[in-house]
């Protein structure tokens, strides 16, 4: 007979880390935020805005059409109004963390797969951590 790994075990491994991000003091507030930015249809048009622009921009590059200087800062501009609206910004931040954390669990999975062993920072991020930068955690 072939070996197979225990999947009940695994189930029941990965309903526990679930329910361990379920019970992150901070999920409530970040789902919050997200279910704020649906609810705003402010920051909504802000933000659709931001990826209507670059959209466009990325379309003229790729057909070979030069962006002009007052096409570069209107999209500055639209990008700065979804920094300074709460709502978006509070949006942005949000989906920030929660793919910090889908990352996270993705690649130590994934490499702990690979590995044969639990990974280490410097398995998963190169010796950077997950943060992006932000965390202050001197691991950048």
């Amino acid at each position: 007979m072939k070996p197979k790994p225990n999947m009940e075990e695994i189930k029941a491994k990965t309903e526990a880390l679930c329910q361990v991000i379920l019970d992150q003091p901070a999920f409530e507030e970040l789902k919050k935020m997200i279910h704020n930015f649906y609810a705003d249809q402010e920051a909504q048009s802000i933000y659709n805005n931001v990826i209507e622009l670059q959209e466009f921009l990325e379309q003229k590059q790729r057909h070979g059409i030069e962006i002009t200087r007052e096409e570069i800062e209107e999209l500055d501009e639209a990008r700065e109004a979804v920094y300074t609206h709460p709502v978006s910004r509070d949006f942005l931040y949000a989906n920030r963390e929660f793919d910090k954390v889908k990352d996270w669990v993705t690649q130590s999975v994934i490499k702990t797969i690979e590995l044969g062993r639990i990974p280490d920072e410097e398995d998963l991020f190169g010796g950077r951590c997950a943060c992006g930068g932000s965390c202050g955690c001197g691991g950048h």
